[in-house]
Order: C-alpha cells, then sequence, then structure tokens
C-alpha cells in the first residue's frame, strides 16, 4: 500500500449530498446518481408532494423542469447507469406529486432528447428504459435500482464486466468509433444490496411506504 494513495477508507459505500448519491463498490469503482431532496431514503415523499399540480401547472412546466435536471446532471451522471437511475428518481418524484402517467411520459420523452442529446450515452435507449420503467412506478429505491441492472443486463452492449449503450463489440469496432463504456455494474448492485431490507424481495408491497414511515397528505386524482 502506497502511503499517499487513498483508499476511500473513511467513506460510507454511499454519500448523499446536494442532490446527488455517489455510491462506490468494493474495487473502488463507483458511479453517481440525483437523488431529489424532496425524497427520503427508499424513494418516497418526505413530506408532501413537490411538484404543481398538474390542474394548476402550465403545459410546459414539467418538460422544462425535467429537462433543466437532467442537463445539470451530466456533468456528475457520466455513466448510463447514472443516467438512467436520475431519471428514474425524477419520474418517481412526478408520480408520487399525483402527476397522470400520460402527461409525465410526453414531459419526459422530450426532456431525455433535450438534456440528454448531447450525452456519451445513446438517449434513445434511455427513452426506452423511461416507458419500460414508467409503469412499475412508484417502488422502492432498491427495488428501482434492481429494475435498472435488469434493463441493463439484457440492453447494454457487455464486454466482460464492461457495459456500453450503443457501442461496437471490438472485433467489430471502426477506426476512430467507440462508445463510452461503463464499469460501475458491481458498485451499483453492492449498493443495492446495502439498502435493501434483510430478506426483502421486490412485490406488489413495494408500491407502498414503509410502515415506519411518515404520513403523507393524499394526492387528489388529477386531470389532464
Amino acid at each position: 500500500e502506497h502511503p499517499d494513495a487513498c483508499l476511500f477508507r473513511c467513506n460510507h459505500h454511499s454519500t448523499q449530498a446536494l442532490g446527488y448519491c455517489l455510491v462506490r463498490g468494493l474495487d473502488g469503482q463507483g458511479s453517481c446518481y440525483t437523488h431529489p431532496s424532496a425524497l427520503d431514503s427508499s424513494w418516497f415523499l418526505k413530506l408532501g408532494p413537490p411538484l404543481l399540480s398538474p390542474a394548476l401547472a402550465h403545459p410546459s412546466y414539467l418538460p422544462c423542469l425535467l429537462t433543466g435536471v437532467l442537463s445539470n446532471s451530466k456533468r456528475w451522471c457520466v455513466t448510463w447507469a447514472g443516467e438512467l437511475l436520475s431519471v428514474a428518481a425524477w419520474l418517481q418524484v412526478a408520480v408520487l406529486s399525483g402527476w397522470p402517467l400520460t402527461l409525465i411520459r410526453r414531459a419526459a420523452h422530450s426532456a431525455i432528447a433535450r438534456g440528454l442529446s448531447a450525452s456519451q450515452h445513446d438517449f434513445s435507449q434511455t427513452v426506452h428504459f423511461m416507458y419500460h420503467l414508467l409503469p412499475h412506478l412508484p417502488r422502492r429505491r432498491c427495488c428501482i435500482l434492481h429494475l435498472c441492472l435488469q434493463w441493463l443486463r439484457h440492453r447494454a452492449i457487455w464486454v466482460g464486466d464492461q457495459y456500453s449503450s450503443w457501442a461496437l463489440p471490438p472485433h467489430l469496432r471502426v477506426s476512430g468509433i467507440s462508445g463510452a463504456w461503463n464499469g460501475d455494474w458491481h458498485a451499483l448492485d453492492y449498493h443495492r444490496q446495502s439498502i435493501s431490507p434483510p430478506g426483502h424481495q421486490c412485490s406488489d408491497d413495494c408500491r407502498r411506504p414503509p410502515p415506519s414511515h411518515p404520513s403523507v397528505p393524499s394526492v387528489p386524482p388529477a386531470t389532464p
């Protein structure tokens, strides 16, 4: 061990600050995704709905909000999993705030195309992930992580422990063309296991807050 090398022994495996969650695995590799301050550690609302009611909001309110948060998160959430989990976090906020799925779907599609179009990852695949995940929400954070990792396992391009959203395998790669390869799979899987309750298995109960969760004001059904 080199005396000047940082071994991260003074840090927990996950650190949450300023609307982000930074995680690292046992191998030292890590990832980062957004964690909206309106959500608690289980990704249910701390207090009341933080977003305006769709009945009172301008039609461009939710698309502009999602575009802004996704654009600002690009410098921190550099891996594809980080982008997927950032999208998932804000979908969860919108669902818990009482927005209809049709409006969330339309707003998220527009926001991903605008906010992540300059990303090094294939934003069209991120749009597909949004369509896949939205009907399952709301869920606990550990279950959303599980769904995200399942998506990566089946939809990403893999070479060993590295995955990419669009890159060609090495033996087919054209000179000068290469996608972004990420290696944060094990860190996120370790993070998922560490935040899962003992003996927890994903089920329909994951759509409800934990029993010890503080009461949250009910949100009346909104009309588009």
